[in-house]
């Protein structure tokens, strides 16, 4: 399973908002300096999910704010504009 997230960080608030069932866009308050916003993201779409934290990470796109996640455990993949 892949979802695609697009990834605003620096916002005023946390928050995810689903557009299908596999589009996301999530509003972080975290910079994207040092992984902070990769980092926060993950955590947010985990409780998000109701999926364990370690079964979310990012598959493409960890240095841009298109992201994709893919699920053996899911994974993030990143979608170019």
């Amino acid at each position: 399973m892949f979802i695609h997230v697009r990834v605003k960080p620096n916002s005023s608030k946390d928050e995810v908002v689903k557009f299908s069932s596999d589009r996301y866009f999530v509003y972080l308050k975290a910079s994207p300096e040092n992984n902070e916003a990769n980092m926060q993201l993950i955590k947010m779409l985990s409780r998000y999910l109701g999926i364990p934290y370690n079964n979310l990470s990012i598959k493409h796109g960890r240095r841009i704010e298109l992201k994709g996640f893919q699920e053996p455990r899911i994974m993030v993949q990143v979608l170019d504009n």
